[in-house]
């Protein structure tokens, strides 16, 4: 039975950026996923998610994805307070009211 390998204080968790994910997958179009996953410390699971993110991409693709992604973040941030205003003035957004809750008296005791 071989020894259980837990991640402690001494090792780090490895994040690959977008190129290095494209080539490992260009590897496992070459060899099996299970050989290019243990040769490079990631699960399976993980190959088969980078595949469905970056599917068949070179590395000049994911750097446009990337700015094409922060500028999709940034028009987003800019544009989310006139949205809202936008449908609080009509009325299909509006402020929730709070409903009024009288107060139960209490029968006088006797």
């Amino acid at each position: 039975m071989a020894p259980q390998l837990r991640r402690g204080a001494g090792t780090k968790k490895r994040r690959y950026n977008g190129k290095q994910i494209v080539r490992i997958l260009h590897e496992a179009d070459r060899d099996t996923v299970h050989e290019v996953a243990k040769r490079h410390g990631v699960s399976e699971a993980s190959t088969y998610a980078g595949r469905k993110r970056f599917g068949e991409m070179v590395s000049d693709d994911v750097k446009h994805l990337k700015t094409l992604e922060a500028e999709n973040a940034e028009l987003t941030r800019r544009s989310w307070p006139s949205v809202i205003s936008g449908l609080r003035s009509c009325g299909k957004w509006a402020k929730k009211k709070q409903p009024r809750r009288f107060a139960v008296s209490k029968p006088a005791s006797r």
